[in-house]
């Protein structure tokens, strides 16, 4: 996903949550085709940025997805320029719950899955 987004800030709450502010880059290829002319965000780029973020996060390197234990998409994630927020916790077993935040702090997508190293 070389150049999907663009790391703004990130921070570790108190509680272990994990907080990233990122902007998508609306002139990546995958918008091209996903759709041309009104880009929307294709659901798996969405998981794959959550697992970056874990990935960077936790400094463990390259993983894969083991599962996907659901992911909740209650709004398009439009390329517009503006900031998302990924907040997610991670246990000891790389399972993962997350969420993709808008500025207004509406959630648009949730995502439980797991991860394992390669």
């Amino acid at each position: 996903m070389e150049d999907f987004f663009k790391i703004l800030s990130k921070e570790q709450k108190a509680d272990g949550t994990y907080v990233y502010k990122l902007v998508l880059n609306k002139e990546h290829k995958v918008f091209k085709g996903h759709f041309p002319g009104k880009p929307v965000t294709p659901g798996i780029m969405s998981i794959m940025t959550v697992r970056e973020c874990v990935e960077d996060a936790l400094s463990i390197g390259a993983t894969r997805l083991a599962s996907i234990k659901d992911a909740v998409y209650f709004a398009p994630i439009i390329p517009d320029g503006t900031a998302l927020k990924v907040s997610f916790t991670v246990d000891e077993n790389l399972n993962v719950q997350a969420k993709i935040d808008n500025e207004k702090e509406e959630t648009l997508t949730r995502i439980r899955a797991t991860l394992c190293r390669q």
